[in-house]
């Protein structure tokens, strides 16, 4: 029996396969889409919110290493599935954002989970690049020219791009270490930027063309606070401010040496916002008072039988 050539076989035609699955799942789309004169039924919302909580403790599930109901796993094998889940999990919980953050707090969160991204983003560039490019000398369709080269001994890779402009970026990583990375970033100029990570440590600095140099590093405390220094251009510029789970933050300024010495301000700042404090009321209350029974006209109190109201009255 012949097989048609639109059939499944040798000569199946995936192209137009494909079309008629895209066209169908875009009718589905189209269909599934709401217009502005079509609402759902309290039933669908509620059908649609049970499914997304599902999805949710799902998920949640899988963290803790609960498979369905048939099983419990220890979750520490994701770990070993996805090496650095750990640290990178403690640092976006640590700079993601918090209700009661002062003005420095948000600062230190969103520069620390900015410059931390910003290290995974350079590493899978460059795995990208060895991975498609290989060992060796390329050129790029940009007119950049990449060389990839391998250290015989650490096996560390090491990916230098040149733009055409003068630019010059080297990117090297462990690929036994799936948080570490080193960029340095050379100008036409003489200007240059390195950005450094280390498991949950990351640094970005900046050297202008006459040689000054400003750092900004950033870690977790031992309560997984983060925390930002910053250093340069001068020899005593020094900052750090650590950022709270309440939302104040801790600062401390090298002020200046004394015999190399360095002696710092510290200063505390409260949290963006707070919870108003209720006011004090004396427990047991303090009732009657004699002074209010006194100052009533009707009242036959003695006024002389009270102490120190006998030269209020007169």
């Amino acid at each position: 029996m012949a097989i048609p050539s639109n059939s499944v076989g040798s000569n199946y035609n995936q192209p137009d396969v494909r079309q008629t699955r895209r066209l169908d799942t875009d009718q589905k789309i189209r269909e599934a889409t709401l217009t502005s004169s079509q609402a759902l039924s309290p039933g669908e919302v509620q059908t649609h919110q049970n499914f997304y909580n599902k999805s949710l403790g799902d998920i949640d599930g899988v963290r803790n290493g609960i498979i369905g109901n048939c099983c419990q796993i220890d979750p520490s094998i994701w770990d070993k599935i996805f090496p650095g889940r750990n640290d990178e999990k403690r640092v976006e919980d640590a700079t993601a954002p918090h209700l009661f953050d002062n003005k420095k707090a948000k600062d230190v969160r969103s520069d620390y989970q900015k410059t931390f991204r910003e290290a995974k983003r350079e590493r899978a560039r460059a795995e990208r690049e060895v991975e498609k490019l290989g060992p060796g000398e390329h050129t790029l369709s940009n007119g950049d020219k990449v060389k990839v080269s391998e250290n015989p001994l650490t096996q560390k890779k090491t990916v230098t791009t040149t733009s055409p402009d003068g630019t010059t970026k080297t990117v090297s990583y462990d690929p036994k270490n799936p948080n570490s990375v080193d960029v340095k970033t050379t100008h036409p100029d003489g200007s240059s930027s390195e950005l450094h990570q280390k498991g949950t440590e990351v640094s970005k600095s900046t050297t202008d063309a006459q040689g000054k140099t400003t750092k900004d590093s950033y870690h977790l405390d031992l309560e997984n606070n983060p925390v930002k220094e910053s250093t340069g251009p001068g020899e005593d510029d020094y900052t750090k401010i650590t950022a709270n789970e309440d939302g104040s933050t801790d600062t401390r300024t090298e002020i200046y040496k004394e015999d190399g010495v360095p002696v710092y301000h510290d200063k505390h700042e409260k949290p963006g916002w707070q919870f108003p404090k209720p006011p004090i009321h004396p427990h047991p209350p303090i009732f009657p008072n004699p002074w209010w029974r006194a100052r009533n006209p009707e009242d036959d109190f003695d006024r002389h039988a009270i102490p120190g109201l006998q030269a209020q009255a007169q």
